[in-house]
């Protein structure tokens, strides 16, 4: 039976895909054991077939919303925005209240922040088809010299923002007014610019596009990890 705990936030993680029967099985470890979905045909995302992938499915468990590579270099391009608004709403940023977190160091009090959420879709080689999700920090705010937006985020976050908005086509000589919700105006833009960028998986997320050292140092150290194992 498809998992139904409505206690699940939304699933992501690495998870073993399978046929059976015709109909489709995830494997997903969650909160230290593996539950298993089971998904008609049709239910199945882009591009799915039967191995080891990164794998998201709905907080309910009944929507297999998405399955992409582990790690590697795929040319991708933009899809869309998508946030936790109501079917047919424009796009807009995610909101966290902060609080309590649990950190590789140990529980944290965490400040509220946005975040905003792209889809990108694989557009060639065997997983074409597959669609990413990349996560973001949404770190707008309006520079009151001109009225236009600025980041006001971390050195980190503020680079890896104006990485993104490089790859899919927005530029310095772009104006950009500010408001409450640019994914909308931001979207429209990317998809005006039909650009295509090569992203770097590792480990089932998005490290950053090529030319990103940073993230390409991360491929170049887990891939020859992986090989060992063989």
């Amino acid at each position: 039976m498809r998992s139904q705990n409505k206690k699940f936030k939304s699933l992501r993680g690495i998870g073993t895909v399978r046929q059976v029967s015709g109909n489709w099985q995830v494997q997903l470890p969650v909160e230290g054991k593996t539950e298993v979905f089971e998904f008609a045909a049709a239910e199945a995302p882009p591009g799915a077939r039967p191995g080891k992938w990164q794998v998201n499915i709905s907080a309910r468990g009944d929507r297999w919303q998405g399955i992409s590579p582990i790690t590697g270099s795929f040319k991708v391009e933009f899809v869309k925005f998508v946030g936790r608004g109501k079917p047919g709403e424009p796009p807009k940023p995610i909101y966290d209240p902060g609080g309590p977190k649990q950190g590789p160091n140990g529980e944290f009090n965490a400040d509220p922040s946005f975040s905003m959420m792209a889809v990108y879709r694989i557009v060639d080689g065997p997983n074409k088809g597959m669609e990413i999700i990349h996560f973001l920090a949404y770190i707008y705010e309006e520079d009151d010299t001109d009225g236009q937006a600025m980041h006001y985020g971390t050195k980190t976050q503020n680079d890896k923002v104006e990485q993104f908005e490089s790859a899919w086509g927005l530029t310095a000589k772009d104006k950009l007014p500010f408001s409450d919700n640019l994914l909308p105006t931001l979207q429209a833009l990317f998809l005006k610019r039909s650009n295509t960028a090569e992203v770097v998986l590792v480990d089932g997320k998005v490290k950053g596009f090529a030319g990103d050292e940073d993230a390409e140092d991360e491929l170049v150290e887990v891939k020859p990890a992986r090989k060992s194992r063989k």
